[in-house]
Formats: structure tokens, sequence, C-alpha cells
């Protein structure tokens, strides 16, 4: 082979064995996340992390196990973050471009009549415990307010949260294609993200289609420079809900975010 990538720190155990049995060609590890920065509950619940959290030092370990390997990092605060506990191989930032691939699903100029919130993503719990925090602390206001809202949620995510409650759509995992349809078909995407690490794709990929979004300050994580342009960021479940409130309800708010995405 020419190069070796692994996708995930854990999987560098792999590539430390192969390097046993022979050299190894140029090595990559793309990390995703950094796995020892990963909350292990939030709100006083705790979250199912499937054993990928570590401690730091066993995460340093995995990174420097093929010496020379490339350690790709998702934003630059998780590549800071790598250096600080002492990674010695170096370490890059990649980047994510969704651009090409959601220009075809741009949302039309009358999505704003449509009142339709989305969110999309996978089962993981950190996605779950972001839509536990956004009904519980933001829907029934926003519904108060724009009583036509609608919330619909796509992706793995729907096979472990579905709470069946008024105004809430769960169309669960989609084809992708199918997924960006949905998205152009909504008016405002929602990323309450509570926890976690990385860049958040889902974010990207909203700011690419120029779907004008309200975010958690998790959510923009390595787009802070640049989340004005897409999104209101919001501090709290007040914030949030007059950031929804907003796009459902100020066409020329909604417009010129739509316009400064793209």
């Amino acid at each position: 082979y020419d190069a070796l990538v692994v996708s995930y720190t854990h999987m560098m155990r792999v590539a430390e064995e192969l390097q046993a049995i022979r050299p190894l060609p140029p090595t990559a590890v793309l990390t995703h996340d950094a796995l020892s920065r990963l909350p292990r509950e939030f709100a006083g619940r705790k979250l199912d992390l499937g054993h990928r959290a570590c401690d730091a030092g066993t995460e340093r370990e995995a990174l420097d196990a093929v010496p020379g390997a490339c350690v790709v990092a998702i934003s630059s605060s998780e590549a800071e973050y790598f250096r600080s506990i002492g990674v010695q191989n170096r370490v890059v930032t990649t980047e994510y471009d969704a651009a090409e691939e959601m220009a075809p699903y741009t949302p039309p100029e009358d999505a704003f009549e449509r009142r339709t919130l989305i969110f999309h993503g996978s089962a993981n719990p950190m996605n779950v415990a972001g839509l536990n925090w956004f009904v519980d602390e933001c829907w029934a206001p926003i519904l108060a307010a724009v009583p036509e809202a609608r919330l619909v949620v796509c992706g793995g995510v729907g096979a472990a949260w579905n709470p069946k409650l008024p105004g809430i759509e769960v169309v669960g995992e989609q084809p992708r294609e199918r997924m960006l349809a949905l998205c152009a078909a909504a008016s405002v995407a929602v990323n309450p993200c509570v926890a976690g690490t990385g860049l958040k794709i889902k974010t990207v990929e909203t700011a690419a289609l120029g779907l004008p979004a309200v975010c958690l300050p998790t959510a923009v994580d390595g787009l802070e420079d640049v989340a004005d342009a897409f999104a209101i960021v919001a501090e709290d479940a007040e914030g949030f809900v007059a950031g929804c409130l907003a796009l459902l309800t100020d066409r020329d708010r909604w417009s010129a975010l739509r316009a400064s995405a793209l």
C-alpha cells in the first residue's frame, strides 16, 4: 500500500500491531473526536458513549502509537487540545467542504413560509440529549407563539428518540439525497448540541445549504469566527427560543441569514 489511513483513534491499535510485522507506509489517523474530552453526563444523566471515552494519557499513547503518523483533527480547537496533552506526532486540521454536494439543495426563498424546523443526526447519545433538552426547554413556547410550527427529525436518531408530541414528525433514517431534500424543504435548522467535541458536520452542512440555523455554542465549535453568517447562536433556552421565533416570523432576518450563509 502507498498509504495507511486509520479511521478513529481507537483503531490505531491495529496499525500498531501491523507495524510489528512490517514497516508501515505513510500513516494518518482521522480522529473525528477528542475522546478524552467527551462528556460523561449531561443535566445529571449519564451518556452512553459506547466505550469511546478514555483519559488523556490513553488517547496520547494511541495517537503516538505509530511514530511519524499524521494526526488529523477535525477542528482547530481539537488540534490544540491534542498538542496540549502531549501528542508528539504532527497534528493537522482538515476541512470538511460540503458546498458542492449541497448546492442542488439550497432552500428556495419561499421556504420561510413553511414554518418548519429540522434536525438531522445519528443515534449518538449526545444528539438524543440535545433533542431532549430542546423539547423540554424550548418546544412548548415555540408552539405557543407559532402554532403552525413543525419539527422534522431525520436520521438514525429517530430510532432512539420519538417523543410523539404535537408538531413533531420523526422520519428516521433516510437515503442521503432524501435527507438533503428534507433540509431543503425546511425553514430553519436547529442544532441544540448540548455536549460533544469536534466539528459538527450537521452544522457545516446546513451552512453550506444556506439554511438559516439556531445553534447552541457547542454546535459551532471550530466555526466560531463565521457562525454569525449562517446561524443565531444562543447561550441558553430563552435565547434558543427567541432565535427560533425570529427565524420563523421575521422574513427579512431569515432572508438575510440565508443570503449570508450562501
